[in-house]
């Protein structure tokens, strides 16, 4: 575990919980390869849901992941603390309070950042990490003209919830501000200024704006999008757990 850690070239900290009062000042913390996208390494759907339970949104994780877990008081005491893989159920309170400061953060940030925002102590150690291996299990993605999407399937049905991602790819030059996602319990609307969104089953499609429902609920708290290597990537945390889609929309049900 450790030989792979020491093996990427450099490796960035996204703070899933922070050493606060209201996580008992115990924090958590996912290791990952700064280079994974340089790397072209497969995206770690596992790890990325957990993140986004704890209310990061927005983060591709891509390869192996590790997770380490610490005490800091922010004076005298600082030591390290197992981290489980019976800790990855997305029910546990350290997750809802990790999403509850994290979503009002915006959706969380580095490490450095949030410490100086909360105006933590100097001990800026973090915990030794536990392995998060990338957990490959998931269908393939269904391409369509203008976008792919793609489902979980994780065999740990008790860890984290499923998730839907789209990946649609953009003009050049189209940026975030040309970017207007909006996603409802079951409902979704993406505007891409001067490009086209084209999604076979919708229900609604003028130019670039598209709008119809999703064939399950989502959780919106839990969903987002960013922009990576000229790809519109839109995560969306599924409301049931280990509910498979059929497809991405439902043409019987326009129900928001």
């Amino acid at each position: 575990m450790l030989e792979k850690l020491m093996s990427m070239t450099t490796v960035d900290i996204l703070t899933l919980a922070l050493p606060v009062p209201k996580t008992s000042y115990t924090g958590v913390s996912m290791y990952v390869d700064d280079k994974g996208v340089a790397k072209n390494l497969p995206v770690n759907l596992r790890a990325q849901g957990l993140t986004s339970a704890c209310g990061l949104i927005g983060n591709q994780i891509r390869g192996d992941a590790f997770v380490g877990r610490m005490y800091d008081d922010g004076k005298d005491k600082w030591f390290r603390m197992d981290f489980r893989e019976s800790d990855l159920n997305s029910g546990l309170e350290w997750i809802a309070a990790a999403k509850s400061i994290n979503m009002k953060q915006g959706g969380g940030t580095t490490l450095s950042a949030l410490t100086s925002q909360y105006g933590m102590g100097s001990n800026s150690e973090v915990a030794a990490p536990t392995s998060v291996a990338n957990m490959p299990n998931r269908e393939e993605p269904v391409k369509r003209e203008g976008y792919t999407f793609r489902q979980t399937k994780d065999e740990y049905i008790n860890l984290i919830n499923e998730q839907v991602e789209i990946d649609i790819p953009l003009a050049n030059g189209v940026s975030k501000r040309d970017i207007k996602v909006t996603i409802k319990p079951k409902f979704i609307s993406v505007h891409v200024n001067h490009m086209s969104v084209a999604i076979e089953g919708q229900s609604e499609a003028v130019m670039d704006y598209y709008v119809g429902p999703l064939w399950g609920h989502v959780d919106t708290d839990g969903s987002g999008w960013m922009i990576d290597d000229g790809t519109l990537i839109i995560t969306m945390e599924k409301e049931k757990e280990n509910e498979w889609w059929e497809d991405l929309v439902d043409t019987k049900n326009d129900t928001e």
